[in-house]
């Protein structure tokens, strides 16, 4: 359980390093194009991993067609559609309310578990969730350092307010089933590399699809000519798509996708501390006390 736990942390750093790298690529290129692209990167990679430690060039692990339909299904969820909807909130109600909102992920998914497998939580595991989202909730919507304009919320009409306020929900709401999805697959006795390069493969068809039928596909590779996008976007690729959520699956697979989820979205308090020795940003005190109160809510779940 410990490796388990440790897993998911390590998938909230990876994450955290992500959102820095994909922000700098984005103000190059577009959020939509990394979106993209960097499922372009992740799949080549993930072959490598599988090469390495699997010794196969395209995972074939079992005979269940249920573990390719959910793993595709999951990746179709969490890679392309959840996305789709957070990106388009972070336009109408802005990052910080966006991130705020998708808080519910762990919510949803311990909701899911609790009905879906039976996972029961234990009085340290229910305190110390509860202290992490606290913790997170008062990270981002403290931290002076976010991108957020503080002129009324940007002025958000209600109309765009409540819109967004639903895609984020939603976004939150179809990562979970993207994680339950993900649990499923398992049934099988696969590892999470065999299940990660699935779950790719079905976030690449649902993005290159709405690419295509947006007509922005052949715009996102004309965006390529930038080296320094393509350097970051390919590291991020590695580091998120391939290293992180392989991490998190294989949390997933030994432990509630609750405490898998609570553990996981703990990445807005590890991209301040990042930011400050990375790109020399101040940290609000009143942030520090919030990640404090991440790190104790952590411990009581480790304990």
């Amino acid at each position: 359980m410990i490796l388990a736990l440790i897993s998911a942390l390590f998938s909230s750093i990876c994450w955290a390093h992500n959102s820095i790298v994909y922000t700098l690529a984005g103000e190059r290129v577009g959020s939509k194009t990394v979106a993209n692209i960097r499922l372009w990167f992740s799949i080549p990679f993930s072959i490598i991993f599988n090469l390495i430690f699997l010794k196969s060039f395209i995972p074939i692990p079992t005979n269940q067609i249920s573990f390719y339909l959910y793993s595709l299904l999951s990746g179709f969820l969490g890679f392309f559609l959840a996305d789709l909807l957070i990106f388009e909130a972070f336009v109408l109600i802005g990052p910080k309310n966006t991130l705020i909102t998708l808080t519910l992920t762990p919510v949803f998914n311990i909701i899911f578990g609790y009905l879906l497998f039976k996972d029961i939580f234990n009085i340290k595991q229910i305190i110390g969730s509860f202290f992490v989202i606290i913790g997170i909730i008062g990270v981002i919507y403290f931290d002076n350092n976010s991108k957020e304009e503080n002129i009324s919320d940007q002025k958000i009409k209600k109309e765009e307010y409540f819109i967004g306020f639903l895609l984020a929900v939603g976004g939150a709401f179809i990562q979970s089933l993207g994680s339950v999805f993900a649990k499923y697959s398992f049934n099988s006795n696969v590892g999470p590399f065999e299940t990660n390069f699935y779950r790719l493969i079905g976030g690449f068809v649902g993005i290159n699809l709405y690419s295509l039928i947006k007509k922005e596909l052949k715009n996102d590779f004309l965006k390529m000519k930038d080296k320094k996008s393509v350097f970051l976007i390919s590291f991020g690729a590695l580091v998120g798509p391939v290293l992180g959520v392989s991490a998190a699956l294989y949390s997933i697979k030994k432990i509630s996708i609750g405490l898998t989820s609570v553990l996981t979205n703990l990445s807005p308090a590890f991209v301040v501390p990042m930011e400050y020795f990375i790109m020399k940003k101040k940290i609000n005190k009143v942030v520090l006390i919030f990640i404090l109160i991440s790190i104790l809510g952590t411990i009581a779940i480790f304990i």
